[in-house]
């Protein structure tokens, strides 16, 4: 059984106005993470739902991407808040030694993959450049397949352009060493 303690507080008691600058930050970090946690979820949960319209893959794809944006502003949100003295003032003087080190490895961790994070996110996770695109495109052979449905119903019709996921996905090995392999058998392997 799952136990629960809720606390509840007036935010200006918790985002208060004698350090605004802090103030500001922590509440950014609070809402990144909680987007971050949405993405997650959207990414994982298997069962279909009503935003599938181009299947369960297209969905995954999408909130994994939108994950790469959200993982890169947090690095940033993070290593704001740690140049903050204030902030780095509470964590050096933090009694639990342990705290202090997730602190510090979250903030190295983060430090050593903002540019993977900022590398992907230009490829897939923001808007889908025109370089991406023109990487994807010259990427595929000539058993790249795709697909889109047209839909006719009554005096209107609906486009469901399914080939979107593999535009998308090509990017994910895109920087993967160059081993004699295609884009295709890599995002098969």
């Amino acid at each position: 059984m799952t136990h629960v303690q809720a606390y509840e507080k007036p935010l200006k008691q918790v985002f208060t106005d004698d350090d605004p600058e802090l103030a500001a930050r922590v509440a950014r970090v609070c809402v990144l993470f909680e987007d971050l946690r949405v993405e997650y979820w959207g990414a994982h949960e298997d069962g279909p739902l009503p935003l599938d319209k181009l299947g369960i893959e297209y969905r995954r794809f999408y909130f994994l991407r939108r994950s790469l944006v959200t993982l890169d502003e947090f690095a940033g949100a993070i290593s704001r808040l740690n140049a903050l003295q204030s902030w780095s003032d509470r964590i050096k003087n933090h009694e639990s030694e342990e705290q202090r080190k997730i602190w510090n490895d979250a903030i190295a961790f983060f430090g050593q993959a903002k540019e993977r994070f900022a590398k992907l996110r230009n490829d897939i996770g923001g808007h889908y450049q025109e370089k991406s695109a023109t990487y994807a495109v010259g990427s595929m052979t000539a058993g790249t397949t795709g697909r889109f449905d047209i839909e006719v119903e009554g005096d209107g019709a609906d486009t469901k352009l399914h080939f979107a996921t593999e535009l998308v996905t090509r990017l994910l090995v895109k920087d993967m060493p160059a081993d004699g392999d295609s884009t295709d058998e890599k995002l098969q392997a």
